[in-house]
């Protein structure tokens, strides 16, 4: 995050993380492979890794042109490969509200 961002998010007295991974997406990155190389890299902190997992519903599937990948991320996310290395990482899955909490 630029700083002129953060000073502009806390003038205004909001809550956003340390850290921002925005990459988790497309056929390239869509991967546990993607996801075991990036849990490692990411400094210390509050960081949100940007996804959006979900179940797609005939109503999604016609809303969203991101519909079949939300269901990939959920299958993703629990891999018993990604869910071991967040564990050894010691990395605390928490959701956004969490923010709030923390500042």
């Amino acid at each position: 995050m630029l700083e002129q961002d953060a000073r502009f998010l806390k003038a205004r007295r909001l809550c956003f993380p340390d850290h921002f991974l925005g990459d988790f997406y497309g056929d390239k990155q869509l991967t546990v492979e993607w996801l075991l190389c990036a849990l490692p890299k990411v400094p210390p902190g509050l960081s949100e890794l940007m996804t959006h997992p979900g179940l797609a519903d005939a109503e999604l599937l016609a809303r969203s042109s991101y519909a079949a990948q939300r269901e990939r991320e959920v299958v993703l996310l629990y891999d018993p490969r990604v869910v071991a290395a967040v564990k050894d990482l010691g990395v605390e899955r928490v959701t956004f509200g969490v923010l709030a909490q923390s500042r």
